[in-house]
């Protein structure tokens, strides 16, 4: 499977031998691709809608990992239970949406070893929201792809902030 430039350096910023889950997931491609490599053992994909899940489902059922792959039909990390995964991908969304699916569930958000995020815009609006609520910004990177530069952010939560007044502009 070949992915794309944007999706490839995602898939990079994954840490070995970790339970994923990928949120919005759409076609399943990054943890497919993680899996195939061996890279990790064990993913959540999740979608709020029923046809990119099924399109995930495919996916994983043409690359025979229905027994390392669990999919699930939901909202955001509101799918997760604590302690599930360690580490979750958001790619793709906007910024405040993304903010709004951390908020929406911080037992998860708060729980997990990594969070990769990749705003589609707004990206100072979200690292302000992680700044501003006791997230920790570890790594950011940027992504060329086509004629576009992705913006991803590598996120944990310390539960120390530090409060910005003005929006964050990299």
């Amino acid at each position: 499977m070949k992915l794309t430039n944007r999706l490839l350096k995602i898939a990079s910023l994954v840490s070995e031998n970790k339970r994923l889950a990928d949120i919005g997931t759409d076609h399943g491609y990054i943890p497919v691709y993680l899996l195939n490599e061996g890279k990790i053992n064990f993913a959540i994909l999740a979608d709020i809608n029923k046809g990119p899940l099924e399109n995930a489902r495919s996916e994983v059922k043409r690359n025979k990992l229905e027994d390392k792959v669990d999919l699930r039909l939901g909202s955001g990390i509101e799918v997760l239970k604590k302690g599930e995964v360690d580490e979750v991908i958001i790619a793709g969304m906007g910024g405040i949406l993304i903010g709004e699916l951390l908020e929406a569930n911080k037992e998860v958000a708060h729980s997990v070893d990594k969070l990769i995020l990749q705003p589609m815009q707004a990206q100072e609006e979200l690292r302000q929201y992680l700044l501003n609520n006791g997230y920790e910004i570890l790594d950011e990177c940027l992504e060329k792809e086509d004629f576009r530069i992705y913006e991803i952010i590598v996120a944990k939560y310390t539960g120390k902030n530090t409060h910005l007044e003005d929006n964050i502009y990299y």
